[in-house]
C-alpha cells in the first residue's frame, strides 16, 4: 500500500509538470505572436507610411530614401496595394524577406500594386419564370507600377493577369430574385508578382 501510494504521487507530480509546461509553451507563443505583430505596426508607420506617397497621382519624392543605384545586388522595394479609391497599404503576403528595407534610408524602390476585376464574358440565361439572368465572368488584373523612391520616377510597370474563370454551363441554378451571378478566376499570386520584380531588385 505504501509503494502504490508514493507512486500516485510521483505521477501526479509528473501530470502538474506537463501542464505547467503545456501552459507555459501558450504564453510564449502568444507573447511571440504580439511581439511580431507589434514589429509589423512599427515597420508600417516608419516605412511603409512615409513611402506611400510615391504611389500617389505623378509619384511624389521621399528625400529621406535611398537612390535606386545599378550596382550588383539587392535594392530594397516596398509593396504597397491600392485600393480603387486610390488608398493604399501594406498587401496580405509579403515580398521576399531578403528584399525588405528594415529602415527608410535603405528604401530604394516602391511596387504599387493595385488589383482589377475584369469582365470576360456575359453568359445569358432565361429562368423558368421567363426572366432574363446572367452569369459573369470576371478575370483578376493586377496592375504594377514600380518607382524609385527618392524622386518617383517610373522603373518598369506591366499588367499581370490572374487564372481565367470557369466555363459557363449550358445549364446553373440562380438562388431566388438573383439575376446576376459572378464567377472569378484564381487573383495573381504573390510569387508571380515576385518574379516580375527580380530583375529590377536583384541586379547581377
Amino acid at each position: 500500500m505504501e509503494n502504490k501510494r508514493t507512486r500516485w504521487i510521483l505521477i501526479t507530480g509528473s501530470i502538474l509538470l506537463i501542464v505547467v509546461i503545456a501552459t507555459g509553451c501558450g504564453s510564449s507563443e502568444k507573447a511571440q505572436r504580439e511581439a511580431t505583430q507589434q514589429a509589423q505596426a512599427t515597420w508600417e508607420e516608419q516605412v511603409l507610411k512615409p513611402v506611400l506617397p510615391v504611389c500617389s497621382g505623378d509619384g511624389q519624392a521621399v528625400a529621406e530614401a535611398a537612390a535606386y543605384s545599378q550596382m550588383s545586388g539587392v535594392h530594397p522595394v516596398v509593396l504597397a496595394r491600392g485600393s480603387v479609391e486610390g488608398n493604399w497599404r501594406a498587401p496580405r503576403d509579403p515580398l521576399r524577406p531578403e528584399w525588405t528595407p528594415q529602415t527608410l534610408p535603405e528604401v530604394e524602390l516602391v511596387a504599387c500594386m493595385q488589383v482589377a476585376e475584369v469582365l470576360v464574358e456575359s453568359c445569358p440565361y432565361t429562368l423558368e419564370n421567363g426572366r432574363q439572368a446572367s452569369v459573369e465572368r470576371l478575370q483578376y488584373q493586377t496592375n504594377i507600377t514600380l518607382r524609385e523612391a527618392k524622386t518617383g520616377v517610373v522603373v518598369a510597370d506591366t499588367v499581370l493577369a490572374g487564372a481565367m474563370p470557369a466555363e459557363c454551363s449550358s445549364e446553373t441554378r440562380f438562388e431566388r430574385d438573383e439575376l446576376t451571378k459572378k464567377v472569378y478566376g484564381v487573383a495573381v499570386g504573390i510569387g508571380q508578382v515576385s518574379a516580375w520584380l527580380q530583375p529590377y531588385v536583384e541586379l547581377p
